[in-house]
């Protein structure tokens, strides 16, 4: 995709963000022989056979939510950068705060997002690609 495609030059284009999740074995064998499991996650942690891509330009990422996952994930900003914002789960509202995270290429978060409610927001002129998968 050209990067002008990417930025949605058009006057009559909005900006836009996808997500998209592998669930097919043989994709994911071949997707993770170009990433390793993050150097600091335990020895015996096991990634799912799920992993994420998620992309977007400028603008609204992901809109407030749950996701209905079993184990927390990580999430690698490839390129560009994305604020979270994280609102902490019912339980914990009273002392709990939440939360704004922007990620950088090169940065990983870790989180729980079957319990913090989350949204994103692509920030700056630069295409954001950020891969992820959960772990045990």
């Amino acid at each position: 995709m050209s990067e002008s495609r990417a930025k949605m030059l058009s006057k009559n284009e909005e900006t836009w963000y996808i997500g998209w999740s592998n669930c097919n074995p043989d994709i994911s064998s071949v997707l993770r022989q170009h990433y390793s499991k993050p150097h600091f996650l335990p020895d015996d942690s096991e990634l799912s056979a799920i992993d994420w891509i998620f992309m977007g330009f400028q603008g609204p990422g992901a809109s407030m939510h749950l996701d209905y996952v079993r184990r927390p994930s990580w999430q690698a900003q490839i390129r560009g950068r994305k604020t979270w914002y994280l609102l902490p789960p019912p339980e914990c509202e009273d002392v709990c705060t939440p939360m704004n995270i922007t990620v950088h290429r090169g940065d990983i978060i870790l989180i729980d997002t079957n319990q913090w409610y989350h949204t994103t927001v692509i920030e700056g002129n630069e295409m954001s690609v950020t891969l992820g998968s959960e772990y045990d």
